[in-house]
């Protein structure tokens, strides 16, 4: 296993499409009526609020989607609609839209076309309005708990607020570290090292690591902050 390791200000680049990405690439004037897959999303049209329904303790509405049954899927074998996954409703080319999740899905229904989501933020459905349907390829449900937890966070409460808000690249110290009765670490059957000490550290080799392994090590231990990405 590899790692890598990023200390301070960090800034991320990625050349894979976003969902948000894959909505203008679908409002483009130029997209084409038949296209169902643009970047990372998948695009259904026609689409009715059928009615409400209760799904386990959560409300819930039965969409349909395939109403002129054009789509041939094999949905016993088929990721679409994954429970969890994130929905856009939209009756204007997504100038305004409703947000849901798929909160039920069944083979028996998939195969006529309909499934149950939840919408959120306290969203209406649309009765008795074709919509166009965005689903995304990234599944949401994973992202879903983190986003809810920053929704009530703020500048007071954020953890590690200098260093991810304020981008502090000055890194200090764990603040255990002050609490020890002497800052030494044993590893196995080494002997004890001062772990703020650059000079007292065993070698990368006496630890059997690679050169990014050791940094990362070293740095999860002395450092207050430390991201470090596993490959």
């Amino acid at each position: 296993m590899k790692s890598s390791i990023y200390y301070g200000t960090t800034s991320f680049k990625t050349d894979q499409p976003t969902f948000r990405n894959g909505i203008q690439s679908y409002k483009e004037p130029t997209h084409y009526e038949h296209k169902v897959t643009f970047n990372n999303i998948h695009v259904y049209n026609n689409v009715a609020f059928v009615k409400g329904q209760f799904v386990r303790d959560n409300y819930g509405y039965l969409i349909n989607f395939n109403k002129q049954n054009q789509l041939k899927i094999n949905w016993e074998m088929s990721k679409r609609f994954m429970y969890g996954s994130l929905l856009l409703f939209s009756r204007d080319n997504f100038k305004t839209m409703v947000i849901g999740i798929v909160l039920e899905r069944k083979i028996d229904l998939l195969k006529q076309g309909m499934f149950v989501v939840k919408l959120l933020e306290d969203e209406k459905p649309l009765f008795n309005t074709s919509l166009t349907m965005i689903e995304s390829t990234v599944f949401f449900e994973p992202y879903k708990c983190s986003m809810e937890v920053l929704k009530n966070i703020n500048i007071h409460n954020f953890p590690m607020e200098k260093y991810i808000i304020s981008t502090c690249n000055k890194m200090s110290y764990p603040s255990y570290i002050e609490s020890l009765p002497k800052i030494c670490y044993s590893i196995d059957e080494m002997k004890e090292f001062q772990v703020m000490s650059n000079d007292n550290w065993p070698t990368k080799q006496q630890l059997g690591l690679d050169e990014l392994q050791y940094e990362a090590f070293r740095a999860a231990l002395s450092q207050e902050f430390t991201v470090i990405q596993l490959f």
